[in-house]
């Protein structure tokens, strides 16, 4: 339905946003499209991203955790469980140039090379609030003290809170795995009750009774701290054990 002649046209859109533990939601704008010396353009509003965002607008998440069940085999063994483990992050202006090659080989040995080392150090580096810290991945095992303080000795490395998951071994049954079915990620690990589901073995066969979900707020506010809109309110809901 584009008119050649018209000098202002628009289009409909609705546009799909992933969020890193809260799901997806969707937002119906309309795009709006002028011509000015031959050439189209965008006349900018903030709004066109999603309803109620302006200049000196800001998102905010809360999140509660919620816990994706265990599998439990006939043994009362935890083959599968979430346990308080911790985000690792990076804030790319507070890297020490000195330190660079050497931090990042470390970061690549807390998930066994998977994300490479490389695209750890892109996921970095390609970001453009360099102030701001950069998730990369959740750690699947417990570190001791010895390992926090290393990676604590580099300024740019900061430790949050996260729940993680993590495996034991068996010989009887295939645990399976687990596959950030929101969005694809290339270069991080973030694990979430939410976007996180059973790929393969009994953790996808039993998706629906271990799958939780995380809750929380996604919301906007003004530059005063106050809400202008709440774009999401989840509710949390733990994953229920599945016994072998």
């Amino acid at each position: 339905k584009w008119s050649r002649f018209a000098r202002r046209q628009s289009v409909r859109l609705r546009v799909s946003y992933n969020t890193r533990h809260l799901g997806v939601f969707h937002e119906e704008t309309t795009l709006p499209i002028v011509k000015e010396r031959g050439q189209w353009k965008i006349p900018w509003q903030w709004d066109i991203l999603m309803k109620g965002l302006e200049h000196d607008s800001r998102l905010y998440t809360n999140v509660e955790e919620a816990r994706r069940g265990s599998i439990v085999a006939s043994d009362k063994t935890r083959l599968a469980e979430d346990f308080p483990s911790l985000m690792v992050s990076v804030i790319p202006g507070a890297i020490a140039q000195s330190q660079e090659e050497e931090m990042f080989k470390t970061l690549g040995t807390l998930w066994g090379g998977k994300p490479a080392v490389v695209a750890l150090h892109q996921r970095v580096a390609g970001n453009t609030l360099p102030d701001s810290p950069v998730p990369l991945g959740v750690v699947t095992r417990p570190l001791e003290e010895k390992e926090i303080s290393q990676l604590l000795a580099y300024p740019a490395i900061s430790l949050t809170p996260h729940l993680g998951r993590r495996y034991r071994p068996s010989n009887i049954v295939t645990v399976g795995t687990l596959a950030n079915v929101n969005y694809f990620e290339c270069c991080s690990l973030l694990y979430s009750a939410t976007n996180y589901k059973g790929d393969s073995g009994i953790e996808k066969e039993k998706n629906d009774i271990l799958a939780g979900v995380n809750g929380g707020q996604l919301v906007i506010k003004d530059s005063s701290g106050n809400i202008i809109r709440t774009i999401l309110q989840v509710f949390k809901r733990d994953g229920e054990d599945v016994q072998l």
